[in-house]
């Protein structure tokens, strides 16, 4: 609730107001709302950008930002309620009862005054420029990057990182015009009227598949799309004349893919490119498979239309660090804690088998238990320990949370609760926790969204936050009982995830250790 004030933001007493006014004094803020009047509130902080002042919407009841209407506004992001930003971002009153932003006292009547005042202010200015400056030099990659951000939607799709930002509207899909990798495949598309897209689980191949799409819708004349997923599918199309449209390959091809199968699919594929030479294709690959067979895939010209996502520069890297840090409104402890290791994000390689969107996107929503430099190196193994935690927690609330996850590993990822199938159900209860109350299902499926292990999609059902999780889970069922796993799941699901001992390769173990299970 906005509490209008008669006088003046509390800045000389501002911690003791805070404690008195808020449970949590970090909470605390003194702003104005959109008819002008000083208030106070207590919220969670939100982070402004540099050159805009926090103000109060009343009527959506929430905190916003309006462009700073002074000089000497805040070159750098803030959080909305640190109270030592410029003086053009404080709140006053004067004279007349108006509300204004408070500029430097210059009042020609009083020449005492300005004596005393312009010392104080020259010292006030030169500790909040040293403080620019070490904020810089701290958290430099909130600097120089895109005005608009909040525009931007950082998410992978449906079967890699599908869901790394939750949408208010998923039956309308915005392209991504922000970063250079769209333009870059956009190039190549607009010349060659196809592309393949590759990078490791959660580098946001089906997204920009998808932002790809969406481009193309606009100009003019709409297409259907096709969207392609297994063998079967693809050699259907191959045996029928090819209608037009948009054809969409995703996931065609998966990191435990044999040989052999490797081989069959790309026969297909290639039979597929050359009766559609003019129709638009899109095509998916992880990267652990194009590495692999790169000279195989040369055959049918892929090299040339070909775009790598695991090689994004540092400035695409770092507008997608920000947008997450926005996004899930960060404390100002976790933001010094990811500020602290902006060269290993933001300039070294990464871990091989996680893509930067869902690597920054977890870090974000991961406490700050460990290490965030071994968070960063290993986090496969550390999404591992958290779903293991779960998997044998003491707690019956998050066993039970687990047997949710459970279910919807093997149940394609997705949870209807007005629609759980009762005989899956009923029989990872009995495995992992008996005495589960059906009746909590839609209660400790919203409390996963609230620690982001799930997001409600626009029909209501629950979803896997990070798909890479989801294959965590799978694993971890799979431990405990393969034949269940096997009875219960889809033959090309569960070849994914689950790998013979005869056909098993040390490289994948390196790379995909915790995605996968050996037998």
């Amino acid at each position: 609730m906005f509490n209008v004030t008669k006088g003046s933001c509390p800045y000389e007493n501002w911690t003791s107001v805070a404690r008195a006014s808020c449970v949590n004094p970090d909470h605390f803020h003194c702003l104005k709302d959109e008819y002008d009047r000083i208030g106070w509130v207590c919220t969670e902080p939100i982070w402004v950008e540099e050159n805009r002042c926090p103000v109060f919407n009343i009527v959506a009841n929430k905190l916003d930002t309006i462009e700073c209407p002074k000089v000497k506004c805040p070159p750098y992001i803030y959080r909305s309620n640190k109270v030592d930003v410029e003086y053009a971002c404080r709140y006053t009153r004067t004279s007349e009862s108006s509300t204004t932003l408070a500029p430097p006292n210059n009042s020609n009547s009083d020449n005492i005054a300005i004596l005393i005042a312009v010392p104080t202010i020259i010292v006030v200015l030169a500790a909040v420029l040293m403080g620019i400056i070490f904020y810089i030099r701290r958290c430099r990659f909130f600097l120089n990057t895109n005005r608009n951000l909040g525009k931007m939607e950082v998410e992978a799709n449906p079967d890699e990182s599908r869901n790394l930002v939750k949408r208010e509207d998923e039956s309308k899909h915005k392209a991504d015009k922000s970063n250079e990798s769209f333009y870059q495949a956009k190039k190549i598309l607009d010349k060659h009227n196809r592309i393949l897209i590759t990078g490791v689980q959660g580098a946001g191949k089906t997204y920009l598949a998808k932002s790809l799409v969406a481009e193309l819708g606009k100009k003019g004349k709409k297409l259907e799309n096709l969207w392609i997923s297994d063998l079967t599918q693809l050699r259907a199309k191959q045996n029928k004349p090819i209608a037009e449209g948009i054809f969409i390959l995703d996931e065609i091809f998966y990191e435990l893919q044999t040989e052999s199968r490797v081989m069959e699919t790309f026969n297909v594929l290639q039979s597929f490119l050359e009766s559609s030479v003019n129709k638009t294709v899109l095509i998916t690959m992880p990267s652990y498979i194009w590495n692999k067979h790169k000279d195989t895939f040369k055959q049918a010209t892929l090299d040339e239309v070909h775009i790598d996502l695991n090689q994004r520069n540092t400035s695409e890297k770092r507008l997608i660090l920000r947008y997450f840090m926005q996004q899930y409104a960060l404390s100002e402890r976790e933001s010094e804690r990811i500020c602290g290791a902006e060269i290993a994000l933001l300039e070294d390689a990464g871990p091989k088998a996680i893509g930067f969107p869902a690597l920054i996107s977890w870090l974000c929503t991961t406490p700050s238990k460990e290490n965030i430099e071994r968070l960063i190196s290993h986090p496969l193994s550390a999404m591992s320990r958290e779903v293991k935690s779960m998997k044998e927690s003491r707690d019956k609330q998050e066993r039970g949370m687990y047997l949710i996850l459970a279910y919807m590993a093997l149940h394609g990822g997705v949870l209807e609760v007005n629609d759980v199938d009762q005989n899956l159900f009923g029989e990872l209860r009995e495995k992992f926790e008996p005495d589960y109350d059906v009746t909590d299902i839609k209660k400790d499926a919203e409390m996963m969204t609230i620690n982001h292990f799930l997001f409600k999609n626009g029909n209501g059902n629950y979803e896997f936050n990070l798909n890479i999780m989801k294959k965590i889970v799978f694993v971890s069922v799979a431990e405990d009982t393969t034949v269940f796993v096997q009875k219960h799941c889809k033959k090309d699901n569960y070849l994914r995830y689950i790998i013979d001992k005869e056909k098993f390769e040390e490289e994948i173990k390196e790379d995909y250790s915790e995605c996968f299970i050996k037998i």
